[in-house]
């Protein structure tokens, strides 16, 4: 007997393992070139991990988000960034370390955790489904603070689970782990929230919950909240105020019914149909998820609580949808990755069930599964093969960091000025870059003033080519032009000389 508990184990060990090396093949891309997107908002958050590092700026907000007047994100993405900044000597590069590493992390999560919970057969379909889920690479590949949502979205369906079980020292550690996801995405944490309690409410008076859990799990969501608290305090509660704007103030744009539900299904479709593999048609995919789901809710063989759980998989888009209907503005895709957790495990879960029946239904899911992992095979084979040779021109690091390379090795000197243009106009990811990058290859920072020499750097629009010849005529003005040169990345640069 305990000879094939440990044959068994090991099997395990074998499958998980090859589950996760699927998980970093199309996921490494940026990992091995070195050459990863690095634009406005990577800048801004590296200026913000760097003034934590070394200026010791302890930041109690993160972005600013919310539409109408807005309210803040919590820092812990800067947190996080501080702890890759320290460890990489602030080489960017450390942010796509911390993406591939959330990635495989929610894999490894969903294996671990769902194996405790289902058994090996439905842990292994959902960390298959999130391995190759086409999302959830993409995530991994560009440092973004919403990104951190899926391990934590993993982590909180456990909990839910755990509470569904009679584990109710879980709800805590649900909600808890759902106010952490404000530090990357503020949308997810709430409407998650929302939707919990609009099925934990009824559910914890049914089972009557103890007070004392209520209480732990009303701390337990203000915590990862305390710096914006702290913030809202000392600025006349700012962020209070912007929430209220944002929801319910006169400043809200209105959109009609019609246009808000169309932004709105336009959205769910785009994650919920990019969460897997797309085989069929959505409309067959929707049908099939019916059919089988309501097959698996009535079959007595799946114990109570599993069938609960799967039931709450099917009302969360219906729920989250609903809830967002409030929101009298368009939504973002990057709002929504814990729905395609959701809909990931939930699929899992189906095809797993599937599997362990006979006959057609087992048919059907062996084929679903081999068509999903062709469909894989093929988009990481055109990952390697188109994105990892790609250049990237002024919107990858290469490019701008061998514009740099240009002005350091043609000035010559450790005695020259910069100034930069680009279409977003704030200049985060070349402040960033011209700090770190000049200070750790040539020993110098080039202050954006004018010196005897110095040079204007320009990222082209590409909707509008010529604005940055405004730029280099009228932004800044004075000395004389010695030459003007347009790079390989597309971006121009341009020497001048004063008197």
């Amino acid at each position: 007997m305990k000879k094939k508990i440990v044959s068994f184990k090991i099997k395990w060990l074998y499958v998980a393992i090859t589950i996760v090396i699927l998980a970093c093949i199309p996921r490494a891309i940026e990992l091995v070139c070195g050459n990863y997107v690095f634009g406005f908002d990577q800048g801004k958050h590296w200026l913000g991990a760097k003034a934590l590092v070394v200026d010791h700026k302890i930041p109690l907000i993160g972005d600013e988000v919310g539409g109408a007047r807005g309210f803040f994100q919590g820092p812990g993405w800067i947190y996080s960034l501080s702890i890759f900044y320290l460890l990489f000597q602030g080489n960017p590069y450390g942010g796509i370390i911390l993406m591939f590493l959330s990635g495989i992390t929610t894999v490894m999560l969903a294996l671990w955790l769902f194996k405790k919970a289902f058994g090996a057969l439905t842990s292994g379909c959902i960390g298959l489904l999130l391995a190759i889920s086409p999302i959830l690479i993409e995530s991994s590949r560009l440092t973004w603070p919403p990104h951190m949502i899926p391990p934590l979205a993993v982590i909180s369906l456990y909990a839910f689970w755990k509470m569904l079980t009679g584990a109710y020292m879980y709800i805590p550690i649900l909600f808890f782990v759902v106010a952490m996801m404000e530090h990357f995405e503020i949308a997810s944490a709430g409407t998650m929230a929302i939707v919990l309690l609009l099925y934990i409410i009824p559910f914890g008076i049914m089972k009557k919950i103890p007070l004392k859990i209520v209480v732990l799990s009303i701390l337990a969501w203000c915590i990862p909240f305390i710096p914006l608290i702290i913030f809202d305090i000392r600025h006349q509660f700012l962020n209070t105020k912007g929430i209220i704007e944002t929801f319910g103030g006169d400043r809200q744009i209105q959109s009609s019914l019609a246009l808000l539900v169309a932004n709105h299904r336009m959205i769910f479709s785009t994650n919920i149909f990019h969460s897997f593999q797309k085989i069929f048609s959505p409309y067959y995919i929707i049908i099939g998820l019916l059919i089988i789901g309501a097959f698996q809710l009535i079959d007595r063989t799946v114990s109570q609580t599993k069938r609960q759980f799967v039931f709450f998989l099917y009302l969360f888009p219906c729920i989250l949808f609903g809830v967002l209907l409030f929101y009298k503005n368009d939504l973002w895709p990057w709002w929504l990755y814990e729905l395609s957790v959701v809909m990931v495990v939930l699929i899992g879960m189906n095809i797993s069930w599937m599997l362990e029946k006979k006959g057609i239904m087992r048919f059907i899911a062996i084929v679903t599964f081999i068509l999903m992992f062709a469909g894989y095979t093929k988009e990481s084979i055109r990952f390697w093969k188109n994105d990892y040779p790609n250049y990237g021109g002024v919107h990858k690091i290469r490019g701008k960091l061998d514009a740099l390379d240009y002005i350091f090795q043609d000035a010559k000197t450790k005695d020259f000025g910069i100034f930069f243009f680009t279409p977003p106009v704030y200049t985060y990811a070349y402040d960033f870059l011209n700090s770190w990058y000049g200070k750790t290859k040539y020993g110098y920072v080039p202050p954006q003033e004018k010196r005897a020499v110095y040079y204007l750097l320009a990222e082209p629009d590409p909707e509008k080519p010529w604005t940055y010849k405004g730029f280099l005529e009228t932004a800044v003005t004075g000395g004389t032009t010695v030459s003007r040169v347009t790079l390989p990345s597309e971006f121009v640069v341009e020497k001048r000389t004063m008197p």
